[in-house]
């Protein structure tokens, strides 16, 4: 490792001493990493003195200076951080290490603080070290004195040293490297230049002793290199330049075309251009010349010509041998054209002299060799079996064997085809093999054909054979030609030979079904000639082991002078046919008799059961409706007298009544409908009207559910002809359905339009949905689909039964589309004709809205109860259901905003809009759920004073944070506020209502112990202050949970009653349940 003595150098010491003697430091030092001194001074009376006490005193054989800045040094080498320490005078040492690449090469330090002037100081450092303390405070105060200020400057000038240090070490390696770098590029280029000459030596050896010329010129076209080939050829000796040894008329192509001067090679290659093989014929007085010639330019980076090379050859020879072999061949082309078949002629080389073409491969040029033939063709013998390479004609004939009549196979570029090949080597004066000579004939269409035939044969014997039907084949004597397989088995059986017509003679012959016997006289050509041919004539072959019964056709077969030569016979075994059509028309008799016997006794129970489901259902419908009629008569009359217990049995009372009376109805109208007793009333309604009315009259009972109801349609107003009230049971009974099996969360949507002179009403629900194998069966009596999730609903099982009868008599039809586990569509199909002569009925009645909310009551009744026991039972307060359907537009508008709630902020403002212009209060408010907290989110007529007084409900301790309950669970809420919204409230106090409210109508009137119990006489104050009187506190439920609350104050008195606030609670539920929807958007999550 490089030591830092070899990188500092005297600028670095120069600066030291000059920063010593700037800052009056006591000693500066400089030490390797291993402990030795680089540099080392001390100035100062004190340190000199302490230096000399120590070494006559034999206590250090070292300077106590070196010995301290060697410790102090040797720590800061060891944390790698600047450290100061005080040493044994009493002066406080700074040492900074030198670090490089994290690696600490050294360290710089110096006293940069006064000896110390305090007596006691200097005692203590007296007695312990023996030193006179007069001469030891003579020399700490002869000593000059450093400032705070240059201490500091020593400081920054010792840390900035330590970085210059470090900067020099690293340019001493990275220089010492360089010098290695440099070395090794030496050493490198020293061996690459021996390389090269070596190269060069050898590349001059090559060129030198190259058969072929070889020329080299620059930029300017002067040859700058020729090699001995190029010295001793006449055509390079004598030029010095590019177009030196041009003359016209000397230079020609291949075709006999003079080349000018821009066409020689060389001049080609001077401008450029890339060459390869050119042949050039060179004409002179002495003969003729051929050379080929081939050249490319090296060009520099601009894209100029910088060296062109050449290499020529003198090819006279070659190009007279194939001028000579050409006409050779010629000749011999011009004789085989006249043969129908081919030759083609190879050398002891494979290379072809002469070529078929009719050869098995197609090759372009003579230079293709007969022994690649398996490279572009696949070889086989005509039965498909491939061929070896000893097997072919071309090896053979190399070997000397001569070859007759080889049939091959050949498959290339997806073509079949076949050849016949004879072949006869010949030998050269050696008797080795000179020259191969094939005869090939292409007998192609010849295999084809005889293959064709062949196939043909094969393919009808295996078709006759497999028929089922029998065929025969009689010549003119009426003897047997040809029995297939089946007509052997019809006239002979499995144990005769079939090709005599003894079965002429020992079978007998009915017509028909064991009709008339036909004598052995009739069975000739003659009778077959008279009749000609036929079709499906049956008969009856009695065979000596059993009876067959046929259908045949046949017909005679003339030739060219009309006279019959054969007889064809189609003959089909219909035995088994017959057999069983006797045993279907036996059974066919009796089962149509049992048929009869059975019809007549179910008509007759169908009568019984219609006649005992009518009577039974008017008596069951009699006491019920006697039932409700008393369960009113008490809650009119007796209301104030029955217990909270008592009015629980009742609304169940009611609940069970309006379910029987439901299954009674429906029992009734099935029976009725069926009986063919229905009676329509029909008059012309606005079916959008009518739809959207009863659409969001059951609206309240899917926001109960925390189901998303909605009414869609582009029409304004479309009038048909239709039955009201039926068409209320339909769309009833649907969406019952719907609610009943759509999960809380889940959304129904009721649709309208006009098509092709109908209307189209959907009901679509994402619930549980019905099974593909049950879609069929839901339409019919006293069917329900039964699996783990609908059979938590009850019923009967004939409501869409009823539906589409209901649907049916209304001329229209019904379709269910659906997928499990993804929901339902309910569509219905009306005519939209209207009834002639016939009002518009636009206003629905007093009768027609009560007729309405009774039958949404009987139709809903079983929806809560089985569904959700703990949710809030719409259906067991039928009065409470009805006074909130019967509220003005103002609760319509509530409900409407409820349902398409999109932004929740908007929808809560106008939801307190309307519950102010409803109630008339001064001030709304609600306060939704927040962290631990309720604060305000949207508020109406209240001062903002009051809202920051009130802003949060939280307890704090005496520290500002919010109280916790003694479980830690929640927070502590004060006032009545917390009181509602924790669920704390006691009704034995009269502003406290059962469904967890307060509401006083005189706030000023409540006593202050009706308000300390309930820790509220602070938030009375407030209201008091305000001038407030009328207060009303509503919970905000999702189901069990209270996730906020409504807030109504009014300066006047009385503003309140029983039956507002019940209807309030109601209406907080429905807004929970809005709230708490997940599919109103995910704005609520990010906002609580």
């Amino acid at each position: 490792m490089l030591r830092l003595e070899e990188a500092i150098d005297e600028k670095i010491v120069d600066n030291i001493r000059m920063m010593s003697s700037q800052f009056l430091l006591s000693s500066t030092a400089i030490i390797e990493a291993d402990g030795s001194y680089l540099y080392y001074q001390h100035d100062g009376p004190y340190c000199k003195y302490l230096s000399e006490i120590f070494c006559k005193s034999g206590k250090s054989t070292r300077s106590v200076c070196k010995e301290e800045c060697l410790r102090i040094s040797t720590e800061s080498m060891d944390r790698k951080e600047p450290v100061e320490i005080q040493c044994c005078g009493g002066i406080n040492i700074y040492a900074v290490p030198i670090i490089y690449k994290e690696q600490v090469i050294g360290s710089i330090s110096a006293g940069i603080t006064n000896p110390p002037l305090e007596r006691s100081k200097l005692m203590d450092i007296s007695k312990k070290y023996c030193i006179d303390v007069y001469d030891l405070v003579q020399r700490a105060y002869s000593t000059k004195r450093i400032t705070k200020k240059e201490s500091e400057m020593a400081r920054l000038q010792l840390r900035m040293t330590a970085l210059l240090i470090s900067s020099l070490y690293e340019n001493k390696i990275k220089q010492i490297e360089d010098d290695e770098l440099l070395k090794r590029q030496n050493r490198l280029l020293k061996e690459k230049s021996i390389l090269v000459e070596q190269q060069k030596e050898e590349l001059e050896a090559i060129i030198n002793n190259m058969s072929d010329v070889l020329m080299v010129f620059d930029e300017d076209g002067k040859y700058i290199l020729l090699n001995k080939a190029a010295d001793s050829s006449n055509f390079a000796s004598s030029c010095k330049c590019v177009g030196d040894s041009y003359k016209p008329g000397i230079y020609y192509d291949t075709d006999g075309k003079e080349l000018q001067y821009e066409d020689l090679p060389a001049v080609r290659v001077y401008n450029g251009e890339s060459i390869k093989e050119q042949i050039v014929i060179i004409k002179t007085p002495e003969g003729e010349k051929s050379i080929g010639v081939s050249g490319t330019p090296l060009l520099d980076e601009s894209g100029k010509m910088r060296l062109g090379i050449m290499c020529v050859r003198d090819i006279t020879e070659t190009i007279n041998q194939y001028k000579t072999i050409k006409l050779q061949r010629n000749q011999l082309e011009a004789i085989f054209e006249t043969l129908q078949d081919r030759i083609s002629i190879f050398d002891k080389e494979g290379r072809f002299l002469l070529k078929s073409d009719l050869h098995p491969v197609k090759y372009k040029t003579l230079d293709y060799n007969v022994r690649d033939s398996a490279k572009y063709i696949v070889f086989s013998d005509v039965e498909g079996n491939p061929l070896p390479d000893e097997e072919m004609c071309h090896y053979k004939l190399f070997k000397g064997e001569k070859v007759k009549s080889g049939k091959i196979r050949t498959f290339n570029d997806k073509i079949e085809r076949y050849f016949d090949i004879s072949g006869v080597p010949i030998f050269d004066e050696n008797n080795q093999f000179h020259l191969g000579v094939m005869l090939t004939t292409d007998i192609t269409e010849t295999i084809k054909l005889a293959n064709e035939i062949k196939q043909q044969k094969e393919r009808l014997e295996a078709i006759v054979n497999s028929m089922s039907n029998g065929l025969v084949i009689l010549d003119s004597e009426f003897k047997v030609e040809l029995l297939n397989k089946s007509a052997r088995e019809i006239f002979i059986g499995s144990d005769e030979n079939g090709k005599d017509s003894g079965f002429q003679k020992s079978n007998k012959y009915y017509i028909g079904i064991d009709g008339k016997k036909v004598e052995k006289s009739e069975l000739n050509i003659q009778k077959i000639i008279d009749i000609g041919s036929f079709q499906n004539v049956i008969m009856t072959i009695l065979r000596p082991d059993k009876k067959i019964y046929v259908s045949m056709n046949g017909g005679p077969i003339y030739d060219n002078d009309g006279v019959v030569r054969e007889v064809i016979l189609c003959v089909r075994d219909i035995t088994e046919q017959v057999m069983l059509d006797n045993a279907v028309k036996y059974q066919q008799d009796e089962l149509l008799k049992v048929e009869r016997e059975k019809n007549a006794a179910l008509e007759n129970s169908i009568n019984i059961k219609d006649e005992f489901l009518t009577t039974i259902s008017h008596e069951f419908k009699t006491p019920l409706t006697v039932i409700n009629s008393a369960i009113q008569a008490m809650e009119l009359i007796c209301k104030d007298d029955l217990s909270d217990k008592a009015k629980n049995f009742l609304n169940k009372i009611r609940q069970n009544t309006f379910r029987q009376l439901r299954l009674v109805n429906n029992l009734l109208d099935v029976t009725k409908i069926g009986a063919g007793g229905i009676k329509l009333n029909k008059r012309n309604h606005d079916i959008i009207l009518l739809t959207r009315s009863i659409t969001e009259s059951v609206n309240l009972y899917a926001l109960q559910k925390g189901i998303k109801l909605s009414f869609v349609t582009s029409l304004k107003k479309k009038v048909i002809g239709l039955d009201e009230e039926n068409y209320e049971r339909i769309m009833l009974n649907l969406l019952s359905n719907a609610i009943k099996y759509t999960s809380s969360g889940g959304k129904i949507e009721v649709s309208i339009k006009a098509r092709k002179g109908n209307v189209i009403i959907s009901v679509k629900d994402t619930g549980f949905g019905i099974p593909r194998d049950k879609q069929e069966m839901v339409f019919e009596r006293f069917t329900q689909v039964d699996n783990s999730f609908t059979r938590q609903a009850e019923g009967t099982g004939i409501g869409l039964a009823l539906v589409k009868m209901l649907v049916e008599a209304l001329d229209g039809c019904i379709h269910l589309k659906s997928r499990e586990y993804k929901g339902s569509v309910f569509t219905i199909i009306l005519p939209s004709a209207k009834v002639e002569g016939g009002d518009v009925c636009i206003n629905r009645t007093n009768t027609v809205e009560s007729r309405l909310i009774n039958a949404i009551a009987v139709e809903f009744s079983d929806i809560y109860h089985v569904n959700n026991p703990k949710a809030y039972n719409i259906s067991n307060n039928h009065q409470k259901v009805q006074k909130l359907l019967e509220r003005d537009a103002i609760t319509k508008a509530i409900c409407s905003e409820l349902n398409s709630c999109i932004d929740l902020k908007t929808t809560l403002r106008t939801i307190m809009y309307n519950i102010k212009q409803m109630i008339k209060c001064e001030a709304i408010a609600i306060r939704l759920y927040n962290g631990g907290d309720y604060p305000y989110y949207v508020y109406k007529g209240f001062p903002e004073q009051f809202i920051k007084l009130d802003s949060s409900l939280c307890g704090v301790d005496k520290h500002g944070k919010r109280q916790k309950s003694m479980d830690g669970k929640h927070y502590i809420l004060e006032c009545v506020c917390g009181k509602v919204l924790n669920g704390d409230t006691d009704s034995a106090f009269s502003f406290f209502t059962n469904g967890g409210s307060f509401w006083t109508n005189s706030a000023s009137s409540l006593t202050d112990t009706e308000m300390e119990a309930i820790n509220s006489c602070k938030i009375r104050k407030y209201c008091i202050e305000r001038g407030y009187e009328s207060i009303a506190l509503i919970p905000i439920r999702s189901k069990e949970r209270i996730i906020g609350l409504i807030q109504m104050n009014d300066t006047r008195k009385n503003i309140y009653s029983e039956d507002m606030v019940e209807y309030l609670e109601i209406l907080g539920e429905n807004i929970g349940l809005a709230v708490e929807n997940s599919l109103i958007n995910d704005k609520l999550k990010k906002l609580v």
